[in-house]
């Protein structure tokens, strides 16, 4: 199953269980893949690899974030909490192609998507 594929069931089950923050977050890698693949100039497929860089693209950007907030101290503590979660569901977005092909490499370890 593709990623693009497999974040749309992701967005189908959070939304069935009414959980906004994932949902919010897998329409935010969603729309980075639209600005991407839409930007002037842009001539590459729109296949499985450009959906792992984006999401390689969103996590840097998110890491880069959360050091932000970490250096601004307490006024930026509030939110860690967040960035840490979309973090992590970006992980797993990451990671559930990678099972399939990585499964030989990382001895079977993958994320849950």
């Amino acid at each position: 199953m593709s990623i693009e594929a497999q974040l749309g069931e992701m967005l189908k089950e959070a939304m069935r269980n009414k959980d906004a923050r994932t949902a919010d977050c897998i329409r935010m890698i969603k729309t980075k893949h639209m600005e991407r693949r839409t930007a002037a100039g842009f001539k590459g497929p729109l296949d499985d690899a450009l959906w792992l860089d984006v999401i390689s693209a969103y996590q840097k950007q998110l890491r880069k974030a959360r050091e932000e907030y970490v250096a601004v101290g307490a006024r930026g503590a509030d939110a860690l909490p967040q960035i840490d979660f979309e973090s992590a569901v970006s992980a797993e977005g990451r990671h559930r192609r990678r099972g399939a092909r990585g499964r030989a490499r990382d001895g079977g370890a993958s994320g849950r998507l």
